[in-house]
């Protein structure tokens, strides 16, 4: 096994050790946040760069302190990190030396192939007709967009 691969699996076990339910319920208990684009998004802070990170380096184009060690490392870590906050339905943001998992807002629905249907991060719907029964169950009528895998978005027509 490749030593890129090992460390994965190193961090994977650490990551995923942590309490991402109480995680998740410390995101919903802070205040919203606005982004930069006035998106809405709701964050808990899981720790510094300097703290959590293997190398504990923040990388910026005027160091030059960090090793192909350190960036094969953090590089493992990072994508790990990444993958496990995706599973529970969270981004990870990164601001100011710190790391934060985050969940955004919507005021729309979200598919990525048409069948699963997403509302603030949170499957309500495995087919059009299911999406249809939320829709009146909600009083509710958002926008739906298809997401491609670059994050491209189509608006899509659903007769109600």
């Amino acid at each position: 096994m490749k030593y890129f691969e090992k460390l994965k699996q190193q961090y994977k076990k650490e990551i995923e050790s942590w309490d991402w339910e109480k995680i998740e319920k410390d995101i919903y208990n802070n205040s919203p946040q606005y982004d930069e684009y006035g998106e809405v998004h709701f964050s808990a802070w899981l720790g510094s760069i300097t703290s959590i990170v293997p190398s504990g380096k923040i990388y910026t184009l005027w160091t030059s302190n960090q090793t192909l060690k350190d960036i094969i490392r953090d590089k493992a870590y990072y994508e790990v990190l990444f993958e496990i906050a995706e599973s529970y339905g969270l981004d990870i943001s990164i601001y100011s030396g710190d790391i934060f998992a985050t969940i955004y807002t919507f005021d729309d629905v979200f598919t990525d192939d048409g069948n699963r249907f997403y509302f603030n991060n949170k499957l309500i719907a495995e087919s059009e007709k299911e999406l249809k029964e939320w829709m009146d169950k909600e009083g509710y009528y958002p926008n739906i967009f298809l997401q491609d895998d670059h994050g491209g978005l189509t608006l899509l027509t659903i007769e109600v």
